[in-house]
């Protein structure tokens, strides 16, 4: 009995946390000025793999959040590449970019 009772405390608790959490809305900032940009490993972002999928979540967050957004793609396959399109962006002012298909 007395575990039954302790059950249904932490799944109320648990439940209780998950909606509390959730409650908010998020609103559709229109005025927002943050950019997401994206660096492409060897494949392009139409290679039905990682980089693809990864672009299009970029493309639909960025339509529902007004985010600026841009891809660029190494022009070889090693690190120092990669750093380079991520310092280009960060440059410009992107401060997330997704690097999908890469291991650091």
């Amino acid at each position: 009995m007395r575990k039954n009772f302790i059950r249904t405390i932490m799944c109320t608790l648990l439940v209780g946390t998950i909606l509390t959490g959730c409650g908010g809305a998020i609103e559709n900032n229109t005025s927002s000025n943050t950019k997401v940009g994206m660096v492409t490993d060897m494949g392009s972002i139409d290679d039905k793999s990682f980089n693809q999928l990864t672009w299009e979540g970029i493309q639909k967050a960025s339509k529902e959040f007004n985010l600026e957004y841009k891809y660029l793609k190494p022009s070889g396959s090693a690190e120092a590449d990669l750093m380079k399109e991520i310092g280009n962006l960060n440059d410009a002012g992107f401060k997330m970019i997704m690097t999908p298909g890469f291991k650091f």
